[in-house]
């Protein structure tokens, strides 16, 4: 019998989406899958959506619980989960016929521990691609790459591969719960990086296909794509959590170039975005970015950030109030995978 396989789908206000998400799940070609939805408190008809699949299809269950956010709603998922292996997909996205099927033997062929996807970015009318090394709609092909852990996680921040999502993945169920791999919820951006460098560093082998059977939503209302600068202030735990479980130095210097720049770009967000002017907010992240500011990587136009912030802050404000205005100038900010 072939093996059975969890896909856990957290659910919040995503009704205008999950219809086409849930149904890309049930015409899967891999049909020994449980689908695992948690319903992270959802006020919209949402749940209403996802009881009339519970009933359509045996192999789907369906959970509740108070809004916790993405990462609660995952490791609800997870506790639930009694897969071999698990894969996760967001409900505001959808997959195509063979994702499963596709990443099933990508791993059991290849004797991996994990294997991982592109992802194929599907641009709403109303959204802008934060990153712009984003592909949209582009011809698929079926490169394969085999890597042992530490390569793996050295290109993990590659714009033209598999990035730190999980959602292009699927891991050994038994992995997660011998090394205890949670979601970390007070990450609230790159809890999925975080999630991913902590199986991967306990790991042997990895494939990658460039083969792009997920469809990833870039939607405007998409809390990702919200400036918050609190949830972007997070990402900086995830990259501090990172630097903890893993020695390898060239991920390191690349964690640390990371590290500037974020906290450097979370002040700017501060300023320019959201129109607030936090002088602590502002000192503490500059006191995080200064130790790595000569680490190789972190561009020069951060490094004037920092000068000018660190110099002027309150005259740093007035100046992206006006850039604001005229719209010239805008810091770039990478999707992740959250709500």
């Amino acid at each position: 019998m072939r093996s059975f396989i969890s896909i856990i789908v957290p659910v919040y206000n995503v009704e205008k989406y999950l219809v086409a998400c849930l149904e890309s799940l049930v015409n899967q070609t891999y049909q020994n899958i449980e689908v695992v939805l948690v319903d992270d408190g959802s006020t919209d008809h949402s749940s209403v959506i996802c009881e009339e699949y519970v009933q359509r299809d045996s192999r789907i269950h369906l959970y509740y619980q108070i809004n916790g956010g993405v990462s609660s709603a995952r490791n609800l998922g997870l506790e639930k989960a009694n897969g071999e292996y698990v894969v996760f997909v967001d409900s505001d996205d959808y997959v195509l016929s063979n994702y499963v099927e596709t990443l099933y033997g990508l791993l059991s062929n290849n004797n991996a521990d994990i294997a991982m996807i592109a992802l194929n970015y599907k641009l709403e009318s109303n959204a802008q691609a934060s990153n712009k090394n984003v592909k949209i709609a582009t011809p698929n092909n079926k490169d394969e790459i085999s890597m042992n852990s530490e390569e793996t996680l050295n290109h993990i921040f590659d714009d033209d591969l598999y990035l730190g999502y999980v959602c292009n993945k699927i891991f050994k169920r038994k992995f997660i719960i011998l090394y205890n791999i949670r979601f970390e919820e007070s990450v609230k951006l790159w809890e999925d990086i975080l999630f991913c460098c902590q199986y991967i560093t306990n790991i042997n082998r990895a494939i990658y296909s460039s083969e792009k059977l997920y469809i990833y939503n870039i939607r405007g209302e998409s809390a990702t794509n919200l400036n918050d600068f609190k949830k972007e202030n997070t990402k900086l735990i995830a990259i501090e959590k990172i630097m903890t479980i893993n020695n390898n130095d060239k991920f390191h210097n690349k964690l640390k170039s990371l590290y500037a720049s974020m906290a450097i770009q979370v002040i700017v967000s501060t300023l320019y975005f959201n129109g607030i002017y936090d002088p602590v907010l502002i000192h503490c992240n500059l006191q995080k970015a200064k130790p790595f500011l000569k680490t190789k990587g972190v561009s020069l136009k951060i490094k004037v950030y920092y000068l000018v912030l660190n110099t002027a802050p309150k005259f740093s404000f007035m100046i992206y109030q006006n850039l604001k205005k005229l719209n010239d100038l805008k810091p770039n900010f990478n999707k992740r995978t959250s709500y």
